[in-house]
C-alpha cells in the first residue's frame, strides 16, 4: 500500500474545510415563523368592505436578523370583484424597518382583500381561497400561509305583496266572526 504524502494531505485537508466553512456560511440565515391569526374570514353579500389579515412574523433566532426582502399573493378560487393588496401597515414596516432583530416579531396587519356589493356568495364549504408568502434571508427562505374568504348569501326577504297576502290570509283564518263551527258544518 502507498504512503500519501503530508502536503497532498494537507491540501486535501485544507479543500474539505473550506467547503465546510463555505456551505457552514450560506446557513447562517435567521430561522423564523410566520402565521396568520385569522385566517378565515366572513362577509355578507351585497355589502363593500375591506377585510384586514393579520398575522405575526417571528424571527426565532437568537443571534441573527432577518431581513425582509418582500411578499407575493396567489389565488386559487377566486372571483374578479375581489381585490387584494399588501395592507399599509406592512408597506410602511418594510420600507422604514424591514429587519427584525434577534428574537422579535411584526404583529399586525399583513394584506387586505377588498369585496364589493357584486361579490357573488360562496357556496357553503367553498370559499375564495389564496395565500400569502414573505420572503427572507432567513431559513427557510420563504414561507406561506393560506388564507379564505366566505361570502355568505343574503337572506330571502318576502315580497311586500306577498307578504301582505299571507297576512290577510291568516287572519281571515283565525277571525271567529267569518269562519265558525256552524257555518262550516252547513256547507258540509
Amino acid at each position: 500500500m502507498k504512503r500519501v504524502s503530508g502536503k497532498w494531505m494537507l491540501g486535501i485537508s485544507t479543500i474539505v474545510i473550506m467547503m465546510l466553512q463555505s456551505s457552514g456560511a450560506k446557513a447562517q440565515g435567521a430561522l423564523w415563523n410566520l402565521s396568520l391569526s385569522n385566517p378565515i374570514q366572513t362577509v355578507n353579500s351585497g355589502t363593500s368592505g375591506t377585510v384586514v389579515y393579520n398575522g405575526e412574523i417571528s424571527n426565532l433566532d437568537a443571534s441573527n436578523t432577518l431581513n425582509l426582502m418582500g411578499d407575493s399573493f396567489s389565488t386559487v378560487k377566486w372571483d374578479s370583484s375581489l381585490s387584494i393588496t399588501e395592507d399599509p401597515a406592512f408597506t410602511n414596516f418594510l420600507n422604514n424597518t424591514g429587519f427584525l432583530s434577534p428574537g422579535t416579531n411584526y404583529t399586525g396587519a399583513i394584506f387586505d382583500v377588498g369585496y364589493t356589493n357584486l361579490t357573488p356568495p360562496t357556496q357553503l364549504n367553498s370559499p375564495y381561497t389564496g395565500s400569502v408568502d414573505i420572503t427572507t434571508d432567513g431559513i427557510p427562505t420563504d414561507l406561506t400561509s393560506n388564507f379564505s374568504l366566505a361570502v355568505l348569501g343574503s337572506p330571502a326577504v318576502p315580497e311586500t305583496r306577498s307578504g301582505l297576502a299571507l297576512f290577510t290570509l291568516l287572519m281571515i283564518s283565525m277571525s271567529p266572526s267569518l269562519f265558525n263551527k256552524n257555518r262550516a258544518q252547513k256547507y258540509l
